[in-house]
């Protein structure tokens, strides 16, 4: 029963979570090289929430926990914790800066 049980988890509808997993990756690694750290950001927040969902359920259903599924949670945690500070530091940075009084050159 247990193994069926984990079996079972292995997929998501037809196609196994490793596959899942790798694609995202991918995609991650893309949107890395390309600099587009609000799209990287976009998705890494998801994979974040599958991830911990599948540490739930290795923790309260299987009770058993796979040591690549943990170092992937670690993996993807570090990954959506820096697109979001860099994110955040981009738009930080892209702000205008006014000087007191909110005038710019020009304007009367």
């Amino acid at each position: 029963m247990r193994h069926r049980q984990s079996q079972s988890l292995c997929y998501a509808r037809w196609n196994p979570v490793a596959v899942i997993g790798i694609a995202g990756y991918f995609l991650l690694g893309v949107l890395a090289l390309r600099r587009a750290y609000r799209s990287l950001l976009a998705a890494a927040f998801p994979g974040l929430a599958f991830s911990l969902y599948l540490a739930h359920i290795e923790a309260h259903v299987l009770g058993v926990w796979c040591i690549y599924c943990v170092a992937s949670l670690g993996v993807i945690s570090a990954i959506s914790l820096l697109a979001l500070n860099t994110t955040i530091i981009r738009l930080i940075r892209k702000r205008p800066k006014t000087p007191p009084g909110g005038y710019t050159k020009g304007e009367s």
